[in-house]
């Protein structure tokens, strides 16, 4: 299973770590900006006890600037949570910044919802970005053309008011997978997917404080809104 519950927690706000932050408010959209918008990485501390803990501490105090020597600790989080975390940046705090990659999670996403009958082709794109916290791939869906979906979709290309009816049919679709997504209307009848950023660091972030050996696990504070 990619996650082990849906139920999304409020963490206590510790250790916290703010990068760089560039912020354009728009007059409209903008709370849907921020969401996906918003730096798809985790900060996670190791307790000082644990193994990661002193593995991160030697780290700090020897070599900050060299993680590659966390294959291993990669994978550990990888099994326990089914998400790949790659090792960004090493804080003073003895924090490790996790990026993650959004195109496994979008494969996931793929292998799920082409074994629906309404899905016709599911085909990952990648969106060139030089700013790397918007979204970095999508997964566009067309759908069998006597489908509801495909007739839904028809009438929501352009309509703001079946914007929450296409947001349903993609978590409908996409859910089975664990993995949160957003949706919406593209021409030809298709449907983009978009990781729900925000939404997956809750998810995520619940789920690795459950650990024994991490002392917590929060999203990202920094949060650059689209021009």
């Amino acid at each position: 299973m990619l996650f082990g519950s849906s139920q999304y927690f409020s963490l206590p706000c510790i250790g916290v770590t703010l990068l760089g932050c560039c912020v354009t408010v728009q007059a409209s959209g903008v709370k849907s900006a921020a969401t996906q918008s918003i730096a798809l990485e985790i900060i996670i501390k190791f307790a000082d006890d644990s193994d990661p803990g002193r593995r991160v501490h030697r780290i700090l105090e020897e070599h900050p600037a060299d993680l590659s020597g966390l294959a291993p600790l990669q994978a550990r989080l990888h099994r326990a949570t089914g998400v790949a975390l790659e090792p960004d940046r090493i804080t003073s705090g003895a924090e490790l910044i996790f990026r993650i990659p959004e195109e496994p999670l979008l494969e996931t996403v793929r292998q799920t919802v082409s074994r629906n009958a309404q899905v016709s082709s599911a085909r990952l794109v990648t969106i060139p970005h030089d700013n790397p916290r918007l979204p970095q791939a999508q997964l566009l869906l067309h759908f069998r053309g006597s489908s509801e979906a495909a007739g839904l979709l028809e009438k929501a290309l352009g309509e703001p008011a079946y914007r929450e009816r296409v947001q349903a049919l993609a978590t409908r679709l996409c859910s089975p997978s664990g993995v949160p997504v957003r949706g919406t209307a593209r021409a030809q009848s298709a449907l983009a997917v978009t990781i729900d950023r925000r939404a997956l660091l809750q998810k995520l972030s619940a789920q690795l404080s459950e650990l024994a050996y991490v002392d917590y696990a929060q999203p990202n504070a920094t949060v650059q809104f689209m021009n």
